[in-house]
């Protein structure tokens, strides 16, 4: 089998190619569409075909990023390749790597200090105790110390890749929406500053029990399998020097969970194409 099966990656500018021949030695060149100048990629001996069992033709797999060109490929411009051994020469039609990849944002961390910065609003205060406001991060604009108390929210640790489900392979090739899932971790300190020993133990408190309450009910169902797990550390800061010291506790929440990322293609393209050798029959 004479066979070049392409398909182009969704970063775009990388074209992935599966070059099948009958006998060895075998040139694999590449050109541009309407061009007759070819530029040799390879000359020499493929391997024998692992790829499918009991196959008998040779096989080598050739992901061109831009190969002697000193940059990725050129996302407008078709390029075409052509595979040669003793049998005979298969060519691709043009092939442009115009693919470009859209992010979009899972807004864990955004939703996270929205629920703390709802549930404080609306939480039922013990008398003389203030309303903490919630932030992401420490607030670097304000003069002098933060007004307190405040709780801030970070992401310190993750998203982080701790295990991947058996046959995480992708078969591109012949689908433009594919799914790959891994269990991730996320790990959020939230760090609670206060003028009380009693107002820091409260809303340390509370933040455990809003995350207890929200954790199945948002995230066990944005991720399957979820683990959630919490710990939490007290104590307190004295600084005669730059001012009163605070109360402080950390609260560090962990989320363990399968994290589908989805990955979709709008383009189309030539899968494969099979060389079939022609042959002559004579009568008499």
């Amino acid at each position: 089998m004479l066979e070049i099966a392409t398909s182009v990656l969704p970063t775009g500018g990388i074209i992935v190619l599966d070059l099948y021949a009958n006998q060895n030695p075998v040139t694999f060149q590449r050109s541009v569409s309407g061009s007759t100048v070819w530029q040799t990629l390879f000359e020499g001996d493929f391997t024998n075909n692992l790829t499918v069992p009991g196959a008998t033709d040779l096989y080598m797999l050739w992901i061109d990023d831009g190969s002697l060109m000193g940059a990725p490929l050129n996302a407008t411009t078709e390029y075409v390749y052509q595979l040669t051994d003793a049998t005979g020469t298969v060519a691709t039609s043009g092939i442009a790597p115009n693919a470009a990849l859209t992010v979009e944002q899972d807004n864990i961390t955004s939703m996270m200090i929205r629920i703390m910065q709802a549930a404080f609003t609306n939480m039922v205060m013990p008398s003389g105790f203030m309303r903490p406001h919630v932030v992401h991060a420490m607030p670097l604009s304000m003069a002098g110390s933060p007004r307190l108390p405040i709780i801030t929210v970070n992401l310190d640790y993750g998203p982080v890749m701790e295990e991947v489900p058996i046959g995480q392979g992708v078969d591109s090739l012949h689908q433009n929406t594919y799914v790959l899932t891994a269990q991730v971790r996320r790990r959020y300190s939230i760090t609670v500053l206060a003028l009380s020993a009693e107002e820091r133990e409260f809303y340390r408190d509370a933040i455990i029990g809003v995350f207890s309450t929200m954790a199945p009910l948002v995230f066990g169902k944005i991720w399957d399998d979820t683990r959630f797990m919490f710990q939490a550390y007290s104590s307190q800061k004295t600084n005669d020097e730059y001012g009163p010291g605070f109360y402080f506790s950390q609260v560090m929440l962990d989320m363990v969970g399968s994290l589908n990322t989805t990955i979709t293609t709008n383009y189309g393209g030539l899968d494969a194409i099979t060389y079939i050798e022609e042959s002559s029959v004579s009568t008499i």
